[in-house]
């Protein structure tokens, strides 16, 4: 039975140091998606801005991380990530855990950003009716009589107009 050519030495220093920056950095962008979510969720847009700008340089440096890992993996001898996480857990089970940790919480900021983005599309329907409302656009729109009878109108008129 052939036996398996062992991988050269790898640079598990190199790579525990870039996960645990990028554990900070992920740990960072989880905070700021939870702002996001909650002045998404209570129309708190004051600040929004700079907390946008906030995430956009969270994410640059998240992705400089990746490109510096995976410039690492591309000059060792292992095939993917999940060779090397396998390699890791042998070689370097603190940076391994490390890295665990670092998926979840990448998986959470995933979620957090489907959620808030979940939020942006209802608040953006919603204004679009209302502004539609406003400008006499509305297929059907139930209105009130003199008498406070509801009475449904196949077409509005402008709010200024009315």
């Amino acid at each position: 039975m052939p036996q398996a050519t062992p991988h050269p030495p790898y640079d598990w220093q190199r790579l525990d140091t870039l996960i645990r920056a990028d554990l900070a950095t992920t740990q960072a962008l989880l905070t700021l998606l939870q702002r996001e979510k909650t002045a998404l969720e209570t129309r708190e847009y004051e600040g929004f801005d700079a907390l946008l700008a906030d995430k956009q340089r969270t994410v640059a440096a998240l992705e400089q991380g990746a490109d510096e890992r995976a410039a690492l993996l591309a000059a060792s001898d292992y095939s993917d990530d999940a060779a090397l996480l396998a390699a890791c857990t042998d070689a370097a089970p603190d940076t391994a855990t490390c890295w665990r940790e670092l998926i979840a919480h990448w998986e959470q900021c995933q979620h957090l950003n489907q959620v808030n983005e979940q939020i942006v599309r209802r608040t953006r329907l919603v204004i679009g009716r209302v502004l539609d409302i406003l400008q006499g656009r509305s297929e059907r729109v139930d209105l009130y009589d003199a008498d406070g009878q509801t009475r449904h109108s196949a077409g509005g008129r402008n709010i200024s107009q009315a």
